[in-house]
Formats: C-alpha cells, sequence, structure tokens
C-alpha cells in the first residue's frame, strides 16, 4: 500500500508530505521520485466566470490534489471502496438496496379494498 494515503489529512493545511499551496511541479516531482502511479487530468472551465482550468492528479484512485494556477488548492481522501464492497457484496445476495413490503399490514385500505 502506498504510504501516501496513510497520512492524516490536515483542514487547510494538506497532508503530512503535500501542502496546500503547493506547486504542481513538486507535487508530480515527489510522486515520480517515489514510483507513485498517479493519474494527471484538467477540467478546462471554458465559458464560465473564472476561465482557470483546474488540474487533479489521483493517486489509487483514492487521493486527489486539486490545482488552479497550478498551485494546489484541495486535497480530497475519497473513502467510497467500503461503501462499494458493501453493495457489492448486498448485491450478490439479492438485496438491491429497495425494501419491498409484502406484509400488507400496514395498508388498511388495500385489506378493506380486498
Amino acid at each position: 500500500m502506498n504510504k501516501y494515503l496513510n497520512e492524516k489529512i490536515t483542514p487547510y493545511v494538506g497532508t503530512e508530505s503535500f501542502k496546500l499551496g503547493m506547486k504542481l511541479e513538486e507535487v508530480r516531482k515527489i510522486l515520480k521520485e517515489n514510483k507513485i502511479p498517479f493519474n494527471q487530468t484538467e477540467q478546462s472551465n471554458k465559458g464560465t466566470t473564472s476561465a482557470v482550468p483546474w488540474v487533479f492528479i489521483t493517486i489509487d484512485s483514492s487521493l486527489t490534489f486539486c490545482f488552479a494556477k497550478d498551485v494546489m488548492y484541495e486535497s480530497d481522501l475519497v473513502i467510497d471502496i467500503i461503501d462499494e464492497r458493501s453493495y457489492v457484496r448486498k448485491l450478490q445476495i439479492g438485496d438491491t438496496g429497495v425494501r419491498v413490503q409484502t406484509s400488507n399490514i400496514s395498508d388498511i385500505t388495500l385489506n378493506l379494498a380486498a
């Protein structure tokens, strides 16, 4: 497991190794030096009030660094993996997440109409 995924995220600061305000190239250099695979994407924001493109670096589909004007302004740790595994497990046993009542106990009008 990647050591950076175990670091604390401190609000308004960043992680232990990656601080808010770091330059995009600094982050890329650290990741490359440590042979950490990452995905970099860009959102152009053309036609918006602030047409500044955003750049996102994502590590292991979990940790994302967000940049505007090549400066980190946000870091996110996604913990959807636990929820996704729970959903897949329930789906495998036939639980789609929608409960259908079959007892007819609480529907008085249905019993009267029958």
